[in-house]
């Protein structure tokens, strides 16, 4: 549904056409309107195809043979889209009326006739309506064929000669009859007599019932052919009521048609208007109707002149039309009949032309609008000798307000208008989604687009989600190309996914799909091992071994532990234990009762029923728990950024330290320390080293 406009011109009149639906807004001289316009309809399919114009149809012989449907086509296009009508004959003919037998098809015209009878036979006609019009069909006629049934024997030789027998045969129809004719004295007139039928018809030719090879003689009437005639150079006497006869062995059709043949002096029915107003460059017809026979010719002068050819033009009714109207075409206009009987003249009814300057729109709309979708779209146009904002505001654009907007500015006498395109931009719609093809551990997608929404889609993003996160959906790729429209993807071992596919555009990122089917994969041994594995003690007597935990997707089976393994590292030691553990969100194990600060060799794998990774884990060196002292030293000559660092172990109670500097103030302080942190460090103790002596303690 369209949003309301803001519209700021309070002396307009706006006419929004939106999908065939009209709102007016407002009062006096503006009308704005959105295309496309419903169309009338227009006949797609017809009955029959010219040169034909009948269709025969057979009735069953014997019992034994099946009746097949007649049908009668009719189909047109329109919008909105046609209801369908029928006549026979030139009347409304009620197919409802024949209970089943015959029957419509739906939303076309196309009737199917069952068990024909002789009361189907006549002229039918389809019609197609709907608000904004009606079209007509060609018509066709029905006859009735009678069919002999080919023998079973063998085919019978026929001399020359000999009759030839088994063809269809009909009853005279008409294909064209003569209407009723006036005819003024002096004019010719031709008549045509044409009737179908098997086989051929005869024409015989009638006056007052009378043939006319009997009927008094008329050089003047002619037969140009057996079904046509001619009477030239009419009277009064031809006046007359003819009949034309069409027959065969199988019957007859039978036409009346009447000629009036007049004779009358001009006389002007309908005189030119008292005053006429024109639009420079536009055109008018000025109105000069007239009756008589023979047909008079009429004559049109202004300001008393003759006004011949050019860009004026008298119509067969006697009118005059003025293309391209000049201001200097402004004056007095009369018009004059006559014939061979006389003479009528216009000259007490004389039509005074004025001509006007056209209207003429100064600020046209923008060519082309595009906007998202929720966003406001403005068009403004001014018409002369207007100064005010005449512009059309649509505040919350939505798919449907897209279109082609007109605004025409209006007097009595004419209209300028000019043209906008809008485009209301949104993100695309949810692809629909086909299929998939699961095939062991792979799976290929396919997906059609529902439309981009006036934003041309730049690529695809395919998500899929498995049975250990079914509420998370995670990309998969994101930058599946606008042309493609399937995806080939990987999965893990023992895992069920399902897929979805999101279009993207400018505007953003559309509604997802609705998902696939389930895809299960079979079971497989781990493809890696724990990541991320340290050994540390967080006492003096403690080993503990830390990993990153393993995510269900990542198991590829039932029955998953890790195992993990610890020794000292040492040469010639071998792995003095494992320990399995079946719960993948533990993430580390303690080992108690180890000696301090001692190197361990450590591993952790991941196992499931189907066996371990094809790939080695990683070995990595960990500490047993630390508590021991560290002692920094250095000179006051350096400064502390060189401090030598030494530690000791806890239960040590001294320690030799070497190599120092000579004949230098040196500087140390201890520290208490363990795997974790490091204590304060103690008071410092300054000593100066002995002159030559390198070394202390």
């Amino acid at each position: 549904m369209m949003n309301t406009p803001t519209i700021p011109c309070p002396f307009c009149v706006y006419l929004l056409v939106v999908f065939g639906v009209l709102h007016f807004v407002s009062a006096v001289s503006t009308v704005m309107f959105v295309f496309p316009v419903p169309s009338p309809p227009t006949i797609s399919k017809h009955p029959i195809l010219p040169p034909s114009d009948y269709l025969l149809f057979q009735i069953a012989v014997n019992q034994d043979e099946k009746e097949k449907p007649f049908a009668l086509e009719c189909e047109a296009n329109g919008e909105p889209m046609p209801t369908y009508k029928w006549t026979k004959d030139g009347q409304p003919f009620q197919w409802q009326a024949y209970d089943s037998r015959i029957i419509q098809q739906i939303d076309r015209g196309t009737l199917v006739m069952m068990n024909l009878t002789d009361e189907d036979e006549g002229y039918y006609q389809c019609l197609a309506e709907n608000e904004h019009g009606t079209a007509l069909s060609n018509g066709v006629f029905v006859r009735k064929s009678e069919f002999n049934l080919f023998p079973d024997d063998k085919t019978q030789i026929k001399t020359e000669g000999e009759p030839l027998t088994g063809f269809s045969k009909a009853r005279p129809y008409w294909v064209s009859q003569p209407n009723d004719t006036t005819a003024a004295e002096n004019e010719d007139v031709e008549f045509e007599c044409k009737a179908g039928g098997v086989p051929k018809p005869e024409i015989n030719w009638f006056v007052h019932g009378v043939p006319l090879n009997e009927a008094p003689p008329n050089p003047r009437r002619k037969f140009i052919s057996s079904t046509i005639i001619r009477i030239e150079k009419l009277q009064k006497s031809d006046t007359a009521v003819y009949q034309c006869n069409a027959s065969s062995a199988l019957g007859y059709v039978f036409s009346n048609f009447y000629i009036n043949v007049l004779a009358l002096p001009p006389i002007i029915v309908e005189p030119p208007k008292a005053k006429y107003e024109a639009v420079d460059s536009l055109s008018i017809i000025l109105t000069c109707r007239v009756f008589g026979a023979p047909k008079p010719h009429v004559v049109w002068k202004m300001n008393g002149k003759e006004l011949t050819g050019g860009r004026f033009n008298v119509l067969d009714s006697g009118d005059l039309e003025i293309h391209n109207v000049l201001f200097s075409d402004a004056g007095n206009y009369s018009c004059e009949a006559n014939n061979s009987l006389g003479v009528a003249l216009s000259d007490m009814d004389v039509g005074y032309l004025e001509v006007r300057e056209r209207t003429r729109i100064t600020t046209f709309p923008t060519d082309y609008i595009e906007v998202p979708a929720g966003q406001p779209a403005t068009f403004r146009y001014h018409r002369m000798f207007k100064a005010s904002d005449s512009s059309l505001t649509i505040s919350k654009t939505g798919q449907l307000d897209s279109g082609v907007y007109t605004c025409v500015a209006s007097t009595r006498l004419d209209n300028a208008t000019a043209s906008g395109t809008l485009i209301v931009q949104d993100i695309p719609n949810p692809p629909r989604m086909l299929g998939i093809r699961c095939d062991g551990s792979y799976a290929n997608i396919k997906w059609l687009p529902q439309g981009d929404n006036r934003a041309p889609i730049l690529n695809y993003k395919s998500q899929y989600n498995t049975s250990f996160t079914h509420d998370n959906w995670e990309d998969y790729y994101d930058r599946v190309p606008a042309t493609d429209h399937s995806f080939s993807v990987s999965m893990s071992p023992w895992a069920n996914y399902t897929f979805r596919v999101i279009a993207r555009n400018k505007i953003g990122d559309s509604l997802a799909s609705l998902h696939s089917e389930f895809c299960h994969t079979p079971p497989d041994v781990p493809y890696k091992n724990p990541e991320n594995v340290v050994g540390k003690g967080t006492t003096p007597t403690n080993l503990v071994i830390s990993w990153k935990a393993m995510q269900p997707i990542e198991h590829n089976g039932p029955e998953f532990i890790y195992r993990v393994y610890y020794r000292l590292d040492k040469p010639g030691l071998s792995w003095n234990k494992t320990i399995d553990i079946s719960n993948w969100e533990q993430t580390s194990y303690e080992i108690i009762n180890q000696e301090p600060f001692q190197p361990f060799r450590i591993k952790v794998e991941a196992l499931n029923k189907i066996g371990q990774p094809y790939v080695a884990a990683v070995e990595v060196i960990g500490w047993s728990g630390e508590d021991s002292y560290k002692i920094e030293i250095w000179s006051t000559l350096e400064g502390e950024k060189p401090m030598r660092e030494i530690v000791v172990p806890s239960e040590s109670s001294s320690a030799r330290v070497k190599l120092f500097v000579p004949f230098t103030m040196t500087n140390v302080r201890m520290r208490v320390l363990n795997s974790m942190h490091e204590g304060p460090p103690t008071p410092v103790i300054s000593f100066q080293t002995p002159e030559g002596n390198g070394s202390g303690s």
